[in-house]
């Protein structure tokens, strides 16, 4: 066996090397390099005869060296790179020498880089706009004309609607507002575009904001320096009707304070004819009808805004505005001539709209609000995921100040280990993301340097930076489990129509299908179908920088 082994080794040798001596036969190589003697490495080479046909082409390697698989009697080397002026050499042996390239004139002029700020960017499932680069080369005098000019958003019917999603809610700093559409529309066509400083978009608003559907973000500037700005703006319109605006905003602030001041009037003067004439001719006679009818509506449009903003810190303001709309004189005057009846009508009426509007943050994180048409204790209103054991007229606080007690929200620092904690945030500031389920809740185990260890629901240990606040006590509506909906009655009246069924299923539609009456899986676990495990298929991303933080898992493992 051995002896064998080594002919064969002796055969694939020896035509190894007949191989080489063929190739080397029917080969052109060389070498290329630059003026300084080095290496021109990826330097293409084509072969070609005399009479420019193709025959074969290489790339120069680390060292500079090709080969080409032929040999004409005569040929021509095209020789190209990037760098260096391309060349021609003319040959008749296998080796052509060395090849020397000239460095190429790449010159550069002057470069210029611009950056710009980014139009849009997506954070957290909001668009985020830069109002001020979306209006920069458009003719745009106040933000309520800027906001038509985003993406999607139109006025029709005196409404800002944005495409897809039907009617939006404006929104003022994170705060919603109880003015009506013409209070707001007042506001935002007075409010200049250098004012804002983005406009959030939301398809679907998170519930912080207290806005369902879709709603505007209208962010302002915080005042940061010493600044004085102020702006007149004044229009003139004659088509069919003559209307006239004259609008005078102005703004002082400092680091901590924030005063604004705007006065508009506008002058509306409309005129409507119509004009009917018909001719009709009844047994020989012809009859002729006429009617005339004129409606005037003259008016004078007050729009006034006083704004005052004070930040006490960082983390705490009051902000006192109001917004008002007042026509004190509107004449409306109706004249009819005709056939049919003579009458004049003249009338006057006149409109006030009021809105004032507290807003309160404090410094402890309970951010608080009211309107002038509610007043509360300590702020706006605002749902919690409420605790068991809270009941009406019981007062929570939420701060590190706060007594440990049922529905109190404090920092883990604070809390003492072993209490039973729900609602609890993974990054300081942002939120709850935790233990939010009816009838669960996490016990605080241990507190150690930075970070409080928590065992949830699931089994699942983890760590919590102490800085994140949660919760005292367990979820209420624990026995919300007890309740079986079914699959009959109780869940289709809910609008929620049969699932799939495994009978109806063929082979070739998903691996549970087939088979005869109500047959079983037929795999070791339920399958998506594609093949894939669906229960208990493990999604987690075995590099994700939060495995750091999960001490042990619900299955009583850590994680590798």
């Amino acid at each position: 066996m051995n002896r064998a082994h080594k002919i064969l080794s002796v055969l694939l040798l020896g035509s190894y090397g007949l191989g080489i001596q063929l190739l080397d036969a029917q080969t052109v190589s060389g070498r290329i390099t630059d003026r300084e003697s080095s290496p021109v490495t990826g330097a293409a080479v084509v072969l070609q005869t005399p009479d420019s046909i193709f025959v074969s082409a290489a790339v120069s390697d680390a060292n500079g060296h090709f080969t080409l698989s032929a040999q004409p009697e005569q040929y021509r080397l095209i020789v190209q790179h990037l760098l260096y002026r391309s060349r021609t050499v003319n040959g008749t042996g296998k080796d052509v020498g060395t090849i020397v390239l000239q460095p190429a004139d790449r010159t550069i002029g002057e470069v210029v880089i611009k950056a710009e700020r980014p139009i849009v960017r997506v954070e957290e499932g909001r668009l985020n706009y830069d109002l001020e680069q979306i209006v920069r080369d458009k003719v745009v005098n106040n933000t309520y004309e800027a906001l038509q000019r985003l993406p999607g958003v139109q006025e029709i019917g005196g409404k800002l609607t944005l495409a897809g999603a039907g009617d939006v809610t404006v929104i003022l700093n994170g705060k919603p507002t109880t003015m009506d559409a013409g209070q707001l529309e007042t506001l935002l066509r007075n409010t200049p575009v250098s004012r804002v400083e983005k406009v959030e978009v939301m398809y679907s608003t998170p519930p912080q904001y207290h806005v369902r559907g879709t709603s505007l973000n209208v962010v302002l500037k915080r005042p940061n320096d010493y600044s004085f700005q102020g702006e007149v703006n004044a229009s003139y319109d004659n088509c069919y009707f003559n209307a006239g605006n004259a609008t005078g905003n102005f703004r002082f602030s400092t680091p901590k304070l924030a005063l604004d001041a705007m006065y508009g009037i506008d002058r509306v003067h409309t005129m409507q004819y119509y004009n009917l004439f018909s001719r009709h001719t009844l047994d020989g006679q012809v009859y002729s009808i006429e009617e005339n009818e004129q409606l005037r509506n003259k008016a004078y449009r007050h729009n006034m805004r006083v704004a005052g903003e004070y930040h006490f810190n960082e983390n705490s303001s009051i902000d006192l505005a109001y917004t008002g709309k007042y026509m004190p004189n509107i004449q409306e005057d109706a004249q009819t001539t005709g056939n049919f009846q003579t009458s004049s009508i003249n009338g006057r009426r006149e409109t006030y709209m009021h809105n004032i509007a507290l807003h309160l943050r404090s410094g402890f994180g309970l951010d608080a609000g009211g309107d002038a048409l509610i007043c509360y204790e300590d702020g706006e209103k605002a749902y919690i995921i409420a605790p068991e054991g809270l009941t009406d007229g019981m007062t929570i606080m939420n701060g590190p100040e706060a007594e440990v007690k049922i529905g109190n929200c404090l920092p883990l620092a604070q809390i003492p280990v072993g209490t039973q904690v729900h609602n609890i945030e993974l990054h300081p500031g942002k939120g709850g993301q935790m233990v939010r389920s009816a009838g669960n809740s996490a016990q605080l185990m241990a507190k150690e340097g930075k970070y409080a260890t928590l065992r949830l629901p699931s089994g699942e240990m983890r760590m919590v930076p102490l800085e994140c606040r949660a919760s005292i006590g367990v979820v209420g509506n624990g026995d919300h489990n007890l309740i079986n909906i079914g699959k009959a009655g109780r869940k289709r009246h809910m609008g929620i129509r049969p699932t799939v069924r495994g009978s109806v299923m063929n082979p070739n539609d998903h691996p549970h299908g087939g088979g005869e009456g109500k047959t079983g899986i037929g795999r070791p676990g339920p399958c998506t179908p594609w093949g894939k495990p669906a229960l208990g298929l493990k999604t987690r991303k075995k590099n994700k920088a939060s495995n750091k933080m999960i001490v042990r898992r619900r299955d009583g493992k850590a994680i590798k």
